[in-house]
């Protein structure tokens, strides 16, 4: 299990670097210095790497293969010990979908030579991959807690409530953060955001002004809500003692990202404002994420036990079963 946990949060971190390329791509605006002869670079194995381009482009190529063998390989893993823990299966099951669903997105861009608009489907797959994997590292690392018979009373069920009051809102903002950060990448991508400031772009999707603004206005105002929400988390991680460095760490970065997101509108989208931005979005995401898992998972997940012939048998609910050891009250002998 031990192994399993550390390949766990080996893989999610390997997901945040390869993500990390992927906006540098972006940003610098490599991502047809290959060509389209995926998955090549302009029909070379070694390509060219005096061009920076080219070696920002292909080396995210090869780490992306390389990352979806560890994904596999995480996903084998994680099987191996979930012993029929749901959470377990279904975070894994889910990493390699979005997987799939990545590679799919990510090959199609480079093979209709990144047309407008379309990267946002590779953003969204990329995204629920990397939460995919917060949530199985989490849910790998919680420890089984053996429910005494006639013991569920109203401190468990008080404990369980006060999750719920973490955990709902904390998904709720997990879900519109992932919409703004599509909202926002379709407005990057689609180009209403040059069309916005009058900047000319030989290729567009979005050509309306109106459109543009609607577009904008609406990132913003869904920003001025995610504030809202993640200070009312930060208050309730604060009265329930509960992630309340996570909660701080998570108003932080939405506080950051809006000053980024305004300087970015006033400086006219330079590279460096814009990596930052999507860094830092990206890293509200991962904290979001985390904070929701955490909270809706715990750190321990409740088992009953049923007594069999030489002792107790854990009982997950779900089919897992593990012996554990009884232990004799003294004057029962």
């Amino acid at each position: 299990m031990k192994f399993a946990r550390r390949f766990s949060l080996f893989t999610t971190v390997m997901a945040f670097v390869v993500l990390f390329q992927g906006i540098l791509v972006v940003a610098t605006e490599a991502g047809d210095a290959c060509g389209t002869d995926w998955p090549f670079c302009n029909g070379s194995v070694i390509p060219d790497f005096s061009d920076p381009l080219i070696f920002i482009e292909y080396t995210h190529r090869i780490v992306v293969g390389m990352f979806g063998f560890v994904v596999l390989a995480n996903f084998l893993v994680a099987l191996r010990v979930s012993k029929g823990d749901r959470a377990i299966r279904r975070f894994a099951g889910g990493s390699v979908f979005f997987l799939l669903a990545t590679a799919g997105a990510g090959g199609m861009n480079v093979l209709l030579e990144t047309p407008p608009g379309f990267t946002v489907l590779d953003i969204i797959a990329g995204l629920c991959l990397l939460g995919s994997l917060i949530s199985l590292t989490i849910a790998l690392r919680r420890k089984p807690v053996v429910a005494e018979v006639g013991a569920r009373g109203s401190g468990s069920e008080r404990q369980c409530s006060d999750d719920q009051k973490l955990s709902q809102p904390s998904i709720l903002v997990l879900a519109m953060v992932l919409v703004e950060m599509v909202v926002g990448a379709f407005f990057k991508h689609s180009a209403a955001s040059e069309v916005l400031m009058g900047i000319e772009l030989s290729e567009r999707l979005v050509e309306s002004m109106v459109i543009s603004q609607y577009l904008y206005f609406f990132h913003a105002i869904l920003g001025t809500v995610i504030l809202v929400s993640v200070a009312y988390i930060l208050f309730l991680a604060t009265h329930f003692r509960q992630l309340v460095g996570a909660a701080y760490l998570l108003v932080g970065l939405v506080l950051t990202e809006m000053f980024i997101g305004f300087t970015m509108l006033m400086s006219k989208l330079p590279v460096l404002f814009s990596s930052l931005h999507m860094i830092v979005t990206l890293t509200i995401f991962s904290t979001g994420t985390y904070i929701a898992a955490k909270a809706k998972l715990k750190d321990t997940f409740e088992v009953a036990a049923v007594e069999e012939k030489a002792g107790v048998v854990v009982s997950s609910g779900d089919g897992r079963k593990a012996p554990i050891q009884l232990r004799q009250e003294p004057g029962l002998e």
